[in-house]
């Protein structure tokens, strides 16, 4: 008899020869992520014109870097001052 799987929901359950084999849930709770996120890290909000944003947001896209390693870079340039 062939395995099968099916995913249900994010777990993924696989059965082989008649014996069920079930994927350990690794995936942490988003509750718990936010959590340790609020304790650990700092947000700063900024507004600017639409334009900027997209073509900052373009920008990151073709280089491949992403949008907060460019905002943290500023600001641990300007910290350095």
């Amino acid at each position: 008899m062939k395995g099968h799987c099916v995913t249900i929901l994010t777990q993924r359950i696989c059965f082989r020869s008649g014996d069920m084999a079930e994927k350990r849930k690794t995936k942490t709770s988003s509750a718990v992520k936010n959590r340790y996120n609020n304790r650990v890290y700092g947000s700063i909000v900024v507004r600017i014109p639409k334009e900027t944003a997209e073509a900052f947001k373009e920008k990151c896209i073709q280089t491949g870097i992403p949008q907060a390693q460019v905002i943290k870079k500023a600001v641990e340039q300007f910290l350095a001052e």
